[in-house]
């Protein structure tokens, strides 16, 4: 595996980790309030926790860690490292777009700094 290899397996580290957020905010929304007794929040939690979907997010997680681990064998941890922010505007614009969550102008430029960070860091690559 090649550099472009490790570039494609961080790629997938952000599409899995962006997946696993957007999972467990799915679920979290589908819950819908905790409760006011300390037996029905032990209750939410553990539906929570072992919901198919934030389980899904869990194995997610799992194979990213995996991912990471092979990525970072060609690729330095300065190079591969700030690509990982590219989450930010993932989750951003896909929570603003599945669960209604705020996104205005100020976001947006902010996430468009994160993006022009990415490529200012990656700019020559090694």
């Amino acid at each position: 595996m090649g550099k472009f290899g490790a570039l494609l397996l961080v790629g997938g580290v952000v599409t899995l980790t962006t997946y696993a957020q957007l999972a467990v905010k799915a679920q979290v929304h589908k819950a819908g309030n905790i409760p006011e007794q300390l037996s029905g929040k032990l209750r939410f939690l553990l539906d929570i926790l072992f919901s198919p979907l934030v389980l899904s997010a869990f194995a997610a997680a799992f194979l990213v860690s995996v991912m990471w681990v092979f990525a970072l064998t060609r690729l330095p941890l300065s190079v591969a490292y700030p690509i990982m922010s590219l989450t930010f505007p993932l989750v951003v614009v896909s929570a603003h777009y599945l669960f209604g969550d705020p996104l205005g102008w100020p976001q947006i430029v902010g996430l468009f700094l994160i993006f022009l960070g990415v490529v200012a860091v990656n700019w020559s690559m090694p």
